[in-house]
Formats: structure tokens, C-alpha cells, sequence
């Protein structure tokens, strides 16, 4: 963790995704990039990942914010995994939070963890096991899954500069979150996007997981290491599918998982929206 990412003052204009990892974090770096430059998008003109992550919108939770934010005239754009009690406060910036199902998360996380052993010197028995006391203990990057969506959810409830998008519902109803996405973001981009349908279906088919794919450049894990050549299953881009977590977890995984889950999130809308999602195995 930079230094630097933990004293980081928002400003006026400020654009900031915050989400827990494996979220659909660069699906929405893209598409919040893509609003605000939609000559680029309407050029096919996407940065490469590698740009995105580094200059257009960087992680400061890694890079920090001397070399990446200091000079930049807004919109400035930020990525971090910092929970909301750390990040958020009224300053005249936009916070958007990504949230997908924690199961989901857990087994994108882990394939991307594990794929990544070689440099992270995981012991050589290492599994899902492993993986899930680290996560539900907040040993690993964002903390606890339950608690970090559930102080942004709850931020979200009392602050109009937070919004909300569930990675799930980006998938089943891509035009109506992004047309709410750019209300959100940027009224001028918005209004485009409503009259010039062609518009949003190029912005669409440019953040697409195919195109993402093409524009990683051989280079999807520069920014912990450049080894994806060497390790592909720890792309950036893996599936991209809701439910993929009943491929991984064995019924006494989902019953200490789903235990925490139920009791940290109970009573919310997005406990609500996942249940389909999440339904115990059979």
C-alpha cells in the first residue's frame, strides 16, 4: 500500500472507482473513461490497459498520487480497493462502487492469486482453503469482502455523491446502468448517449470483455508484475460470468462463507438483488 494513497485529499471534479478486487473494477474504469471521451470511443481510440491503469486512471493504492494526480486538471480519474471509512468524504467528488457477489469475487480472486504463486511464493500446497481463511479474515488486498461492500453500500444510502452499480445488473442490463452511469458522471455525455443510440452502443462494444481483452497488450499484470506471459491464469480477464463460484466452492466452503455473508449483509438491498445469484447449492 502506498503511503501516499492513505492521505489522499479528494477535490472538487474528482472521479473515483472504488471497489473491492475482482469487481469489475477495469470493465468500469473504462466505461467511466469512455463517457467522459466519447470522440475516443466513437474513434475506437482506447487506451491500452497499461495506459489506463498508469495515466488515465491509476491505482493509487499502488502507484500513489505524486506521479500520477498532482498536476492533472479534473476530471482526475482514481482507482482504489480503500474501504469507505478510509476514502469518502464531501469534497465535490464523484465516487463510483462497484459490487459483485462476494462467492464470485472469491473465486476470481483466488484464480488470480493463485495463478500469481510463482511471485508470490504461495507454499506449494496452497488452495481454496487457504484462500478463504485470508479473505474472511481481511488478510488480503481490500479487507474484509463483507464489510468493505457494506460501508460503501451504506455510504451510498446517506450521500448523493456515491453511486451504486452491481456488477450483476451491468451484465444483465448494460444500457440502462451506463445511460445512469453518465447521468451520474456527466450530463453533457448523458444526453449524448440517450439521443445518439448508435453512440451507446459503440461504447458498449469498445468496453466489451473481447475488446478489453485485445487491449491488454500482452501486458494484463504490469502493475504487480509484469509475468502474464509466463502465468496466463492470472489474466486480468478471466471469465467475466455471474455464478461461476459453484465451480469452486465444496459444500463446507459455502456454509462458513454463506455464515458470513448472511450476517454481515442481511437486510440490504444487495443481500436482496444477489439472492438469485447466491442460492445454496443443491
Amino acid at each position: 500500500m502506498a503511503r501516499e494513497a492513505l492521505s489522499y485529499e479528494p477535490r472538487p471534479g474528482d472521479v473515483i472507482l472504488a471497489t473491492f478486487p475482482k469487481s469489475g473494477t477495469t470493465w468500469c474504469q473504462y466505461l467511466v473513461w469512455g463517457i467522459h471521451n466519447l470522440q475516443a470511443v466513437e474513434g475506437g481510440r482506447m487506451p491500452p490497459v497499461q495506459d489506463l491503469l498508469t495515466k488515465h486512471f491509476p491505482y493509487i493504492d499502488l502507484l500513489g498520487t505524486s506521479s500520477t494526480l498532482a498536476d492533472r486538471p479534473p476530471p482526475r480519474f482514481i482507482k482504489t480497493h480503500l474501504p469507505a471509512e478510509v476514502l469518502h468524504r464531501p469534497s465535490g467528488a464523484k465516487y463510483v462502487v462497484c459490487l459483485r457477489n462476494p462467492f464470485d469475487v472469491a473465486v476470481s480472486f483466488f484464480h488470480m492469486r493463485y495463478g500469481r504463486r510463482h511471485l508470490t511464493h504461495l507454499p506449494p500446497d496452497y488452495g481454496f482453503d487457504h484462500f478463504l481463511d485470508e479473505l474472511l479474515s481481511a488478510g488480503m488486498v481490500g479487507g474484509n469482502p463483507f464489510q468493505h461492500a457494506r460501508a460503501w453500500y451504506d455510504r451510498s444510502k446517506g450521500h448523493d455523491d456515491v453511486l451504486v452499480v452491481y456488477y450483476e445488473v451491468l451484465k444483465k442490463e448494460p444500457r440502462k446502468v451506463v445511460l445512469e452511469l453518465a447521468k451520474f458522471l456527466n450530463a453533457d455525455a448523458a444526453a449524448r448517449l440517450e439521443t445518439e443510440r448508435g453512440l451507446l452502443e459503440r461504447l458498449l462494444e469498445q468496453t466489451s470483455i473481447e475488446r478489453l481483452r485485445e487491449l491488454t497488450g500482452g501486458a494484463e499484470n504490469f502493475a504487480e508484475g509484469d509475468f502474464s506471459r509466463q502465468h496466463p491464469t492470472a489474466a486480468l480477464f478471466r471469465k467475466g460470468v455471474v455464478g461461476d463460484w459453484r465451480s469452486l466452492f465444496d459444500r463446507d466452503q459455502e456454509r462458513r462463507f454463506r455464515e458470513a455473508y448472511d450476517v454481515a449483509l442481511a437486510g440490504t438491498e444487495m443481500h436482496d438483488l444477489w439472492a438469485e445469484y447466491v442460492a445454496p447449492s443443491t
